[in-house]
């Protein structure tokens, strides 16, 4: 394949507010962090926090604790980065007093047998001026999953202890550059390198949802699953769309959706799938299935991933009909067919929050909607 992937790893959910992509060329990528409302917070020791930003916190010994974004980029291979701000907004000045600052990492006897347990201390503030000096900080380069990348946080706070005062920008808009150096494939201009491409880093993440509520007990083959999500569905009320979860979805890639029937009857079959997104849209897996039979069958499509939405707000819609004939709330009503499973492949973005990615496990739920049939 030989892809290189450009990684935008978000350290948190912020409410709207962090880093976006803003474009990417060969010679490098521009990011922008904007921060919204804050407030802040007096503590206990009569020291200021700000919150309210939703962006992760600095917490070094002796330092304020300010927000700040994160984002892990990959460069092309040999090369090393160089940062700089281009554009965003002046800095807003204020003078809130005494900021919260880090505590320091100590080893405390706590004389019940344990020995040294490791504890926090309070920290003297460094007195050297507003910090951090610079909004941009960059990692050496390093290699995850044999990629090299950049760590880069964008700092959009700096504070000095020693005076109280706060100084914000409320959007940074940074630039990277990427700085070829000698090994394979440097000297090369990244458009000529066929072997590197920027496009968001990600990776194939499949799901599988199941539940054995229904017994079945046909076909006669041992190997053949008896249990069913459902035992039939019907054309007008749609009493089997399921509610399921998609995470850190990559809108770059298309996603792949199968669902899987069971024919409860030796008869025929017109089957229908939809999944609709948290926004009310539908779209369609299959339409109007003609097949025969006490047998599985899959409904699979390739979709786009505009047609899903984050978090566990996506629902499966199914409904059918047996007979070759237009649908009857009287004879022609329901559909011999029960849901086995369904699945799910689509790319998920890698997020680097503590050097590792989550799992979501929401639950599945199911509920019924109603609707005229299409």
């Amino acid at each position: 394949m030989g892809l290189l992937l450009l990684a935008l790893a978000f350290a948190a959910p912020v409410h709207g507010e962090t880093i976006h992509l803003v474009g990417t060329d060969d010679r490098g990528v521009t990011l922008r962090l904007d921060v919204g409302p804050f407030d802040l917070k007096p503590n206990d020791s009569g020291r200021f926090e700000l919150v309210g930003t939703g962006l992760p916190g600095l917490d070094l010994p002796g330092r304020p604790r300010l927000p700040y974004g994160y984002a892990l980029v990959a460069i092309p291979p040999g090369a090393t980065v160089a940062a700089s701000v281009t554009g965003g907004a002046a800095e807003e000045v204020r003078t809130p007093g005494k900021l919260v600052i880090g505590d320091r990492p100590a080893f405390r006897d706590d004389h019940n047998g344990l020995g040294l347990t490791p504890v926090r201390e309070p920290a003297e503030p460094i007195l050297d001026g507003a910090w951090p000096p610079s909004p941009i900080e960059l990692s050496a380069p390093f290699t995850v999953r044999r990629q090299t990348m950049v760590a880069v946080q964008i700092r959009p706070f700096r504070y000095d202890a020693a005076t109280g005062q706060l100084w914000t920008r409320r959007s940074i808009t940074v630039r990277l550059s990427f700085v070829t150096g000698t090994t394979p494939g440097a000297g090369v201009p990244a458009a000529e390198d066929r072997n590197w491409e920027p496009v968001l880093a990600s990776y194939p993440w499949s799901q599988h949802w199941e539940r054995n509520f229904i017994y079945v007990g046909f076909p006669n083959d041992t190997s053949a699953d008896l249990f069913h999500w459902t035992a039939f569905m019907g054309y007008y009320s749609r009493e089997d769309s399921i509610r399921f979860d998609v995470n850190h979805l990559d809108a770059a890639h298309a996603v792949d959706f199968a669902v899987t029937l069971q024919g409860h009857k030796n008869t025929t079959h017109f089957s229908w799938a939809q999944v609709e997104n948290g926004l009310g849209q539908f779209t369609s897996v299959r339409d109007s299935v003609y097949w025969i039979g006490n047998v599985p069958k899959v409904l699979a499509a390739t979709l786009p991933a505009s047609a899903f939405s984050e978090g566990l707000t996506n629902h499966l819609v199914l409904w059918g009909k047996d007979l070759d004939q237009p649908p009857d709330p009287l004879t022609n009503v329901l559909s011999t067919v029960g849901l086995g499973s369904f699945d799910i492949t689509y790319w998920r973005g890698f997020r680097a929050l503590a050097g590792a990615s989550t799992r979501s496990r929401a639950p599945v739920s199911t509920a019924i909607r109603s609707g005229p049939g299409t």
